[in-house]
């Protein structure tokens, strides 16, 4: 009772101090709460709580972070920002209003105020963050996570490699042990925005040994153009064009750097509106952008996706009451770009070929554009020695049809002393009905004498009568059809597959049909199909029905979450018949935490009879490994692979269990073990530091930090922009001292003034006094000097203090 009583007088003491200093606007505060200079001087608490200067703080507007600036505080509370930084604040300004206010003194310097109002400022001094409150009629719209360039981060300069080893075995009763090592590395090396990337890989088996290059190049992201320059060793990436390696320079567009809204295509949506209307855009029926306009023309080029791949619907809805309905084709669009916007990338230098092209210079462009709502062209061309090559395309939106994709190629080759020319055209088609299903078709036709430029560079294979089966073909065609069934029933799933060729009457088939459900988090899905394919090399075999295979498959997979002793997994059942093969197996998955999951497998199959097996993987500080074995009645295979990520820089040598080409170094001082974003395989190591591999280039990234350490974390939660392939940088301010709490007196038994503050020896501020003489030290161990500071001239020590029992405080 005595202690409940104390309890409650000593909050009745604070809240009648707390309001005092509330009622007293002229009541000077104890200096000693204050930081830096801050403490030299009378604070009252009309004034701003920060000291005179300039701050790197992050800035929020309206709960969205808008960038790390400098701040500059003036002696009266006000705060300034550079000119430059206003844009990235994404508030709508008067921009004759700050110009005004303009002085010799502070051009380069706006003051918020002239922005914003007074009480829209919140600057939190604890996380050095300021908040900003606007109506939103005032913030300038964009997605998301994107963020103006000027707030990308370059990074810092580093080396890193992306590794993976594999090895394999096996004990064969029939014939010798077999063993395999694959170790591929992805390394890098990035000074400021250059990045020197290279992918190599080393293979050993028995017999023969080699390490090899795939790609070994420079590359610079040009944000000014949206684009990104690569010389070195690399390959051509094209959607039309065949994939080639070459010795060269590249100039391509990255349209990740772009906001969602201009790379992702959706309709530019445009009309009049007669009267004061309401703009709705409707998907399924479903209401998904809704605006009130003016009389007259409007626009809006920033709709995002849905999901959905449905036709959209225009509705105007005029203040007299009449109502308009456009139907706005969407459905399966993937290959339009939005209005306006555009796609390109040029090539240029020598082929990396051993073959016919050995060292032939070539150059390669392709433009695609988005010319309106509908239509979108392409075109494309590859200029070498000895082979030239034009494409012309187009993507087609047509109402009710769906998304139709054309394009014509033309080829020559210089193969023999006569020139060879071909011709292609492929028509594809894509539509989503409203029963939601979905259908693509695509079909092909060459001529015999087309040829690509892969074909071309391996010219003597494919001229000579001996080969020519792979390189004839003359058309092709593709069917696929899903159908979403009504909730519970699953999907359905059928394909269809052909090619014809001109050297043989016989054609490769493949179809399929499948059906796959959940219910009650009970899964499975049951296929089949027939596949009719021949693997023929010579021009006579093709003649031959000897060579000629079909094939009939059909397979059932089962998966049911079970718990056995304690332990919740999943049992997972299959059966499959192909050909006249069959087989059966059963397993059980578990996943025994983040880092580390299992499986066992017993299979029956009716060529090699019983065998059993187990996987597992576990994900380290330091790398992922997996290992695997399974044991035969007539061999046991065995294997295990390492893979991560390894990365040397000023902050030291960091790994990761995961790979990736983005990098974040969290540093925490002082913080172990707290969990990345919750993710439970990255964590910080005992210095504080953690390795991101996977951040998203060119869009806001947001870290924090879950740690049950009882030091604190200042501004727990941060965010930055990283460029694409870049190694970036986030530190995150700490406290790791500890908390003590003890009791101290003057010699005259009355207790510490409230509110005084406490330094050590060196000046560094401890802490605070509460209530009832009770004070509160921050620091690495219990100091055995401690200064309490009432004002200028009033101080006492406390020496060789005590957790427990009264410590006195001698006056100086």
């Amino acid at each position: 009772m005595n202690t409940r009583l104390t309890l409650l007088k000593t909050t009745l003491l604070f809240i009648s101090v707390a309001v005092c200093i509330r009622s007293y606007a002229e009541e000077e505060f104890n200096q000693g709460f204050m930081l830096g200079s801050a403490s030299n001087e009378a604070w009252s608490s009309e004034r701003n709580p920060i000291s005179p200067g300039i701050y790197s703080v992050d800035i929020y507007v309206n709960k969205e972070w808008k960038g790390n600036h400098q701040l500059r505080v003036e002696g009266n509370g006000v705060f300034l920002i550079p000119r430059e930084d206003i844009s990235a604040l994404d508030i709508k300004t008067d921009p004759d209003a700050h110009d005004k206010k303009l002085t010799p003194l502070n051009q380069d310097w706006v003051d918020l105020q002239d922005i914003v109002t007074d009480d829209a400022l919140k600057f939190r001094q604890d996380i050095f963050q300021l908040d900003i409150t606007v109506p939103q009629a005032r913030i300038i719209a964009h997605d998301r996570n994107w963020m103006p360039p000027e707030l990308w981060d370059k990074g810092i300069t580093g080396l890193f490699t992306n590794y993976s080893a594999i090895f394999s075995g096996g004990k064969y009763r029939d014939s010798n042990n077999q063993s395999n090592l694959y170790l591929t590395l992805n390394s890098g090396f990035n000074v400021a925005d250059w990045h020197l990337r290279d992918n190599s890989y080393y293979y050993r088996n028995q017999t023969t040994s080699r390490w090899m290059n795939r790609s070994r190049y420079l590359e610079k992201s040009i944000p000014a153009i949206n684009s990104a320059v690569k010389v070195g060793d690399d390959y051509t990436r094209s959607s039309w064009f065949d994939s080639v390696k070459f010795r060269g320079f590249s100039l391509t567009k990255d349209l990740a750097m772009l906001p969602d809204s201009y790379r992702t295509y959706m309709p530019v949506i445009s009309g009049v509106a007669q009267t004061n209307a309401i703009v709705k855009v409707l998907q399924d029926n479903r209401v998904v952008f809704q605006q009130s306009v003016p009389p007259g023309p409007f626009e809006f080029a920033d709709l995002m996706p849905t999901g959905s791949r449905s036709d959209l619907s225009l509705v105007i809805e005029n203040a007299d009451g009449s109502k308009t309905t456009t139907i706005i084709p969407y459905s399966a669009a993937g290959s339009l770009l939005r209005s306006g916007s555009t796609d390109w990338e040029i090539y240029a230098g020598k082929f990396k070929s051993d073959a016919l092209f050995r060292q032939n210079d070539f150059v390669q462009a392709e433009y695609s554009r988005g010319i309106n709502n509908y239509l979108t062209m392409v075109t494309g061309v590859i200029a070498a020695e000895k082979y030239q090559s034009g494409l012309i395309g187009t993507g087609l939106l047509v109402p009710w049809l769906g998304t139709l994709t054309t394009s014509y190629q033309y080829t020559q080759a210089n193969l023999t002393e006569e020139k060879q020319q071909g011709e292609k055209v492929r028509v594809a088609l894509n539509k989503h009905f409203p029963t939601r299903t979905s259908v693509t078709v695509a079909a092909s036709y060459s001529d015999k004498n087309f040829i690509t430029l892969s074909q071309a560079d391996t010219a003597a294979e494919y001229i000579s009568d001996r080969i020519g089966y792979r390189a004839q073909e003359k058309n092709s065609l593709n069917l696929a059809i899903d159908q979403r069934l009504p909730a519970g029933y699953g999907s359905l799933n059928a394909s269809l597959y052909a090619v014809g060729y001109w050297n043989t009457d016989k054609v490769s088939r493949q179809f399929s049909v499948g059906w796959s459900n959940t219910y009650n988090q009970i899964s499975w899905s049951l296929n089949a199909g027939k596949r009719i394919y021949t693997n023929a090399e010579t021009y006579e075999e093709n003649r031959s029905n000897a060579v000629y295979r079909q094939e009939e498959y059909a397979s059932l997979t089962l998966s049911i979450p079970w718990s056995i002793f304690g332990h919740d997994g999943t049992v997972s059942a299959s059966s499959s018949v192909e050909g006249s093969q069959s087989s059966a197996s059963l397993g059980w998955n578990e996943k025994v935490s983040d880092a580390f999951r299992y499986n066992l497998l017993v299979n029956n199959r009716s060529r090699d009879g019983v065998s059993s097996g187990g996987y597992f993987s576990y994900a380290s500080p330091w790398s992922t490994f997996t290992g695997n074995l399974t044991q035969g009645e007539k061999y046991t295979q065995y294997g295990a692979t390492a893979s991560g990520t390894i990365l040397l820089s000023q902050h030291g040598l960091l790994t990761s269990p995961q790979t990736g080409n983005h990098f974040v170094i969290i540093d925490a001082p002082g913080i172990a073990g707290a969990k990345v974003n919750g993710n439970a395989t990255i964590y910080t190591n005992s210095q504080g530091k953690a390795l991101v591999p996977f951040a998203t280039p060119w869009r806001k990234n947001t870290f924090h930090l879950n740690s049950e350490s009882a030091s604190d974390i200042q501004g727990n939660i941060k965010k930055i922009a990283p460029w694409k392939g870049s190694i970036s940088y986030v530190k995150y301010m700490t406290d790791t001292r500890k908390t003590f709490s003890l009791l101290a007196r003057h010699p005259d038994g009355t207790p510490l003034a409230f509110g005084a503050s406490l330094f050590d020896r060196k000046g560094a501020e401890l802490g605070f006094v509460a209530q009832g003489g009770l004070i509160y030290v921050k620091a690495d161990a219990l100091p055995d000097y401690i200064l309490a500071r009432f004002d200028k001239q009033q101080s006492c020590v406390i020496k060789n203090a005590v957790l427990t029992g009264d410590n006195l405080c001698t006056r100086l």
